[in-house]
């Protein structure tokens, strides 16, 4: 669901998985509100299945909560993306 500010969700807006993620890359996060933490470690660490979590973090991007940054390897290879996690004002952390 859309918060009437500019699409941002509340914290009780959020699923059950969706709270979970978020909370875990919170915990990651550098100064700059940034992580990378691989798809296996988020399912490991939230407790959700791959399919759940990855549901939950197109949700958080569409709510505006962060952005996700694809990165490659230098042979082209996928790594893990990057989350941006943005404040309640729409800026970045």
């Amino acid at each position: 669901m859309s918060g009437a500010h500019g699409g941002a969700t509340s914290a009780r807006e959020l699923s059950l998985c969706a709270a979970a993620v978020l909370n875990m890359l919170t915990r990651l996060a550098n100064r700059r509100g940034e992580c990378s933490p691989s798809m296996r470690d988020l399912v490991r660490a939230t407790g959700f299945s791959c399919n759940s979590v990855r549901k939950a973090l197109g949700k958080l991007a569409r709510a505006g909560r962060l952005t996700i940054t694809p990165q490659f390897g230098e042979d082209g290879g996928r790594n893990a993306n990057r989350y941006s996690l943005r404040l309640a004002s729409g800026k970045h952390a």
